[in-house]
């Protein structure tokens, strides 16, 4: 019976091996396992290390995306307030010259204007830069945060088989121990890349959102400095307007004295 056990366990054994391309001379007293789990431990540190290294420059790539997209974001943002703001202010500009060529006073239609307008252009700058800034900072730490874990989680998982393998100790009694960690060191190369994958994606996605929320911050900026560009347009032409009125008036009592 005990025959039985141990031929299927080196037969388990030399299926492993001949997977992960370690090479044995014999699966009998010769078989040196300890040297074929430390071979196989150094292949799983590289692949394991290979993964790393991939999830790394993808989540480095990301960071360097992000920040383009939040600089186009923010240049585009801008670009509409500046021109939300240029209309407004050329077509006060029109509407008082058409009303100082009638005759009239604008002056006190004019009060602040500019200011006003201009105040509106930094206000909004600042809110878009702040956003996207913001925004650039979290993805950021998120990447960051992503890459040391994974480096972290790798660095534990071979850590552990190298400590493993010492604690198996040696001879033919650290047999099963050393087989039982073999399969393990086999297994993480197929586990431990997909969890790094995992992990990736996550960050990815984490990322995405961001960029999702930086476009939202972004476009309220700019939909609210267009709007209030507006608002003060109308404020000037509503200002000329009770002029207009007021003038009539006074040419309307003229005429009826």
């Amino acid at each position: 019976m005990m025959m039985c056990k141990t031929s299927s366990f080196l037969m388990i054994l030399s299926v492993i091996i001949a997977y992960y391309g370690v090479c044995s001379s014999s699966l009998g007293s010769a078989y040196d396992i300890e040297s074929d789990v430390q071979g196989a431990i150094d292949r799983s540190e590289k692949q394991i290390q290979k993964s790393v290294d991939k999830a790394t420059e993808k989540l480095e790539g990301l960071t360097t995306d992000f920040n383009a997209t939040a600089g186009t974001m923010a240049e585009e943002t801008l670009e509409r307030v500046q021109k939300s703001i240029d209309h407004a202010d050329k077509q006060i500009k029109q509407l008082v010259g058409a009303a100082t060529a009638a005759g009239l006073d604008t002056a006190s239609c004019e009060v602040d204007v500019e200011s006003k307008l201009q105040e509106l252009n930094a206000g909004a700058e600042a809110e878009v830069l702040a956003c996207a800034g913001d925004k650039s900072t979290q993805a950021e730490d998120n990447v960051k945060s992503g890459i040391e874990q994974i480096n972290l989680g790798s660095q534990l998982v071979v850590g552990s088989f190298k400590s493993d393998k010492s604690a198996c100790g040696a001879g033919p009694e650290s047999e099963t121990c050393l087989g039982n960690l073999l399969m393990r060191v086999v297994t993480s190369g197929f586990t431990v890349p997909t969890q790094i994958n995992s992990r990736a994606s996550e960050v990815e996605t984490n990322v995405k959102n961001l960029e999702l929320a930086m476009a939202e911050c972004t476009t309220r900026t700019g939909n609210t400095a267009s709007k209030e560009a507006n608002i003060i347009q109308v404020d000037v032409g509503t200002c000329v307007s009770n002029l207009l009125s007021e003038d009539r008036v006074r040419i309307l009592a003229k005429y009826n004295q």
